[in-house]
């Protein structure tokens, strides 16, 4: 692809010049970006309290009972519970939420539900009541649209497949009944299930039901999340955000072979991401591992840097790690010149200008800093960062410049160059008024086409035997050059404004040209 830069400067009649220095983004638009939240692509799960965080087990047993509700789950007993255990009358249904109980592991976060609950909890001396619940939440969703519903379940350790079965129910229709045995565990063992699902309404009910033997010892559940999936929408190529760099997010699981490696293989070579001999040996980068893309206003995350922890997927040691960012952005310096950054990162990083490596810092390791240099005329050029984090202690990213002058604008890789900038109508009229002894000029300016136009400044000059008196729209004049600037900083086209500028007429003067 060409890569384009304009810089222009038009000259007026009287005096008037227009100086711009502009890209052109393609003007594709994003599809789902209006106020319909049924029209946005997101990751966010809607499911509410679905790693069983609220409310928090404070009891010494590490584990109680709450009930018949709790933040965004509802329960009601098997149908078969009965009314009466032995001398004990039935309460309502109660959620029973563990803590490390005997020290077993949660899945995400630090607690987990059990779906054979109990009747009195820890303090109440019952024990083996029939206590199957089913565990349900109603969420709203956008009617006609698929959900990935995914969920962790394990069996409770040292208990048999008899009491370890559980109904996963979406609405009306059974997804799955899911039996698991824990004889011979000595903690839990999670496996995660997904299923596709459509939403027939705009409420839909979610709901896990025990159907094992109904004795207070059940399966255990985790990390529930229901998410939209959403078609592949248009490349988006324009943005909100003026400036910032465009960041393509990317999550993957512990599992995925080039990740949570053993110490021996932290500086195992995978070659860099943009390599022309295709010596790039990974899959870090490819579409099946996208999630979500944004605009970053910089790359000074710092350490603590878990883009994915508002929806995790994977929860260790306290964040959802293992995932990698691809950032890309146009670069413009006011000036030509060598520009001297530092990046330091906790994992893997490589960046590069125009396509070429310029910085690179390979492997698992501790955060750690590469100093380099962007060589920079004054046309515009592409920035490329790509970032993995593959461990499970921490996650740093931080890019910081010396020089604050240059201008990073988001733009997306998969869109093409622009071919043809903006074009610029400017007109300008006067009007006198005799008994004030001013004239009032009005400049009109038109920016066709479109794209984005940045730096952009009017400048008219005084015409001889006048003297300046005021301008709107932050006007400033200069008595050295004898001219007004107006700053209209970045500019989308199609778009257009006016300016004034009112000037006094010197007494000696007998005609005016401008």
């Amino acid at each position: 692809m060409k890569r384009m830069s304009w810089q222009k400067l038009i000259a007026f009649a009287a005096g008037l010049t227009l100086s711009i220095n502009t890209l052109v983004v393609d003007a594709s638009v994003f599809a789902c970006n209006d106020n319909n939240p049924c029209d946005e692509c997101s990751i966010e799960n809607v499911i509410i309290n679905g790693s069983f965080e609220d409310p928090v087990v404070v009891h010494g047993s590490n584990w109680n009972i709450f009930g018949p509700s709790i933040d965004g789950w509802q329960a009601q007993w098997r149908n078969d519970v009965p009314l009466t255990y032995g001398d004990w009358q039935r309460p309502e249904a109660q959620i029973e939420l563990q803590s490390g109980v005997q020290g077993w592991a949660s899945q995400d976060g630090e607690q987990i539900a059990e779906l054979d609950t109990d009747w009195v909890g820890p303090n109440g001396g019952l024990n083996g009541e029939p206590a199957s619940i089913k565990l349900f939440q109603d969420i709203e969703l956008c009617e006609g649209s698929d959900y990935e519903v995914s969920f962790w379940t394990s069996p409770r350790p040292g208990v048999g497949s008899g009491d370890n079965v559980t109904e996963v129910k979406w609405g009306s229709t059974i997804l799955d009944t899911i039996t698991e045995d824990g004889t011979g565990n000595s903690d839990t063992v999670w496996t995660k299930y997904s299923y596709q699902v459509t939403a027939t309404d705009v409420w839909t009910r979610l709901m896990f039901t025990d159907q094992g033997t109904g004795n207070s010892l059940g399966s255990f559940i985790d990390n529930i999340s229901v998410n939209r999936i959403c078609e592949e929408d248009e490349e988006v190529c324009e943005f909100d955000e003026e400036y910032g760099w465009y960041g393509n997010y990317y999550n993957y699981f512990s599992t995925h072979p080039d990740m949570q490696l053993p110490n021996s293989e932290w500086g195992a070579a995978y070659g860099d991401p943009m390599s022309y001999d295709s010596s790039w040996t990974t899959d870090w980068y490819a579409e099946p591992y996208s999630r979500f893309w944004r605009v970053d206003s910089d790359l000074n995350f710092g350490e603590n840097f878990f883009p994915f922890d508002s929806a995790p997927e994977e929860t260790m040691n306290g964040h959802d790690y293992h995932f990698g960012v691809r950032w890309t952005a146009k670069v413009l310096a006011s000036v030509a010149g060598d520009f001297d950054f530092s990046l330091t990162t906790d994992d893997d990083v490589w960046m590069y200008l125009d396509g070429v490596l310029v910085a690179s810092n390979p492997g698992i390791h501790p955060p750690s800093t590469v100093n380099g240099a962007l060589s920079l005329d004054e046309s515009m050029h592409t920035v490329d960062i790509f970032f993995a984090e593959r461990h499970t202690v921490r996650s740093h990213m931080a890019l910081n410049f010396e020089d604050q002058g240059l201008m990073f604008m988001p733009f997306n890789p998969e869109c093409e160059e622009p071919q043809d900038p903006p074009t610029i109508d400017v007109e300008k009229t006067g009007e006198v008024d005799l008994e004030t002894g001013q004239i009032t000029y009005v400049i009109d300016w038109e920016l066709v086409g479109e794209g984005w136009v940045y730096n952009t400044e009017v400048t008219d000059e005084l015409p001889e035997g006048t003297s300046f008196a005021s301008a709107d729209g932050g006007g400033i004049y200069s008595d050295v050059t004898n001219t007004v600037t107006w700053d209209l900083g970045s500019v989308l086209a199609p778009d257009s404004g006016t300016l004034t500028l009112t000037v006094w007429v010197d007494a000696a003067s007998e005609s005016i040209v401008n």
